[in-house]
């Protein structure tokens, strides 16, 4: 009888910590294997991390070494896109999301989010005088996502500046 109670509470707990995992992060998520002694739930948890350090290291794992479906992979890349963001690299931010966009290609979500990884690198290429490079990523933040009004913004104000009014 012991031994049924003990199988019986721990199936309770894989089933908690499931649950506890699946509202943790995306629900797909529930579903990796645990390889490699629980490696990879581990850098699931970290994916899903707000500690940069750990969300970079988390989903890079994942990224790398886990056997997850296309969509799990395109939410690690995601997640790591934003610790990228984080820490200034928007060059590998713009990787990662295009990635995640590959991968999920029906997801508005996706797209919206890499023209903003463009938009982004646009105000810094502003900001350090490189425009033409400003210009061609706020043209591709536009042509990526047409509803991405700061594009626009920034683009018009660019051409603003060199005395092009008409476009």
């Amino acid at each position: 009888m012991p031994v049924d109670r003990c199988f019986s509470r721990l199936g309770f707990l894989a089933t908690l910590g499931l649950l506890l995992l699946a509202c943790a992060g995306s629900t797909a998520w529930a579903q990796v294997p645990t390889e490699a002694g629980g490696r990879v739930q581990k850098a699931v948890e970290d994916c899903n991390s707000n500690d940069l350090a750990a969300r970079l290291a988390g989903c890079t794992l994942l990224i790398n070494e886990a056997r997850i479906s296309a969509g799990d992979l395109g939410v690690a890349h995601s997640r790591r896109s934003d610790s990228y963001l984080d820490t200034g690299e928007i060059d590998k931010a713009i990787g990662d999301r295009a990635k995640a966009f590959e991968l999920q290609p029906d997801d508005p979500s996706y797209k919206k989010r890499l023209g903003e990884a463009h938009r982004l690198r646009a105000v810094v290429a502003r900001a350090k005088g490189r425009h033409n490079d400003a210009l061609a990523d706020f043209t591709a933040a536009i042509q990526i996502d047409p509803s991405n009004a700061h594009a626009y913004g920034g683009r018009g104000e660019l051409f603003e500046q060199r005395k092009e009014t008409a476009k």
